[in-house]
């Protein structure tokens, strides 16, 4: 009986070739952007998680046009954070190396 449906199936779909290419191609985009976007969220949930005590680490940026689009901070931001910020345990500073 299976069998049947799958041969009734087979001819529909040969019969509209045309429907059902663009509707495997809209599948397979789909599946695909959905795959993209998974994951774009999984690479950004993962950063610093090899670190220990990923859970409290963060990343405090200035996004600049006139820097070319790195993200980056004022020079003196890391000693104040650690002084005026409660909770603030330690910070540090990363420069973008030059070449």
């Amino acid at each position: 009986m299976i069998r049947n449906y799958f041969k009734t199936a087979a001819r529909i779909l040969w019969k509209h070739r045309g429907t059902t290419a663009i509707n495997v191609l809209g599948l397979a985009a789909g599946m695909a952007v959905c795959l993209l976007v998974g994951l774009l969220f999984w690479d950004q949930a993962s950063h610093d998680d090899f670190h220990p005590g990923a859970e409290r680490l963060y990343r405090v940026t200035t996004e600049m046009e006139e820097a070319g689009g790195w993200a980056t901070t004022p020079l003196g931001l890391a000693p104040v954070l650690r002084a005026q910020v409660a909770g603030v345990e330690a910070a540090t500073r990363l420069e973008r190396a030059r070449q």
